[in-house]
């Protein structure tokens, strides 16, 4: 599994992507391979968006604060990002799951283009 690995830092105006710079993260998402429940030091949360158009499964740190976003589509993981505080934690839950609320929102408008309104 190859995705792309992001460090999530909250800076009190907005939510940052930073490169991803934990070795041992990244080392642990390619053994994982994307299927099943991630294996590292974080504990299953909860998901949004649709696992067969873009969805984000959420995992909470096993130990301390933060956790781990990993977005996927039908193909598997896009991108991973790892929050280290609960701030950015919870500023990365509104993020994606407003993304991926917006994504099924964008392809059902697209889906049903073609109909006509009653």
């Amino acid at each position: 599994m190859t995705c792309e690995v992001y460090s999530l830092k909250y800076d009190g105006k907005r939510l940052r992507f930073d490169d991803g710079d934990d070795a041992a993260l990244v080392r642990d998402l390619e053994r994982w391979g994307g299927e099943g429940v991630f294996p590292g030091p974080f504990n299953p949360y909860c998901a949004f968006g649709d696992e067969n158009l873009l969805c984000c499964v959420v995992y909470r740190a096993a130990a301390g604060p933060g956790g781990l976003f990993v977005v996927r589509d039908g193909d598997g993981p896009l991108l991973a990002a790892v929050a280290r505080t609960n701030l950015a934690f919870v500023q990365g839950m509104a993020h994606f799951a407003h993304t991926t609320t917006y994504a099924r929102y964008a392809s059902d408008i697209f889906e049903h283009a073609d109909d006509e309104d009653a």
